[in-house]
């Protein structure tokens, strides 16, 4: 979405009898179009640190530095935001 890379778990997960069933993890928790609704939770459970990862290949797509993605860079200052808005210290 957004102009995201593959990484290398998604070519890992798309390969042939890697997978149970045919999983592949492509949506899994969909945090990136859910975030909102997350935060939301972790205030309902009065959580004060949020710890997350970067997604380096939505940021660079290809691998490296050449093409910075922007919609990957606006997703974490949104989450970032929010999480601060929320009185939850990003990690």
């Amino acid at each position: 979405a957004d102009g995201k890379g593959l990484s290398i778990w998604d070519k890992f997960s798309h390969t042939p009898e890697k997978m149970s069933q045919d999983d592949n993890g492509d949506i899994a928790c969909d945090s990136y179009n859910k975030f909102a609704e997350d935060i939301e939770n972790l205030k309902i459970l009065r959580v004060k640190h949020y710890r997350f990862s970067i997604s380096w290949s939505r940021i660079m797509p290809d691998g490296t530095n050449k093409k910075i993605n922007e919609a990957g860079l606006n997703y974490y200052h949104r989450l970032v935001d929010a999480l601060l808005a929320a009185d939850i210290t990003p990690q």
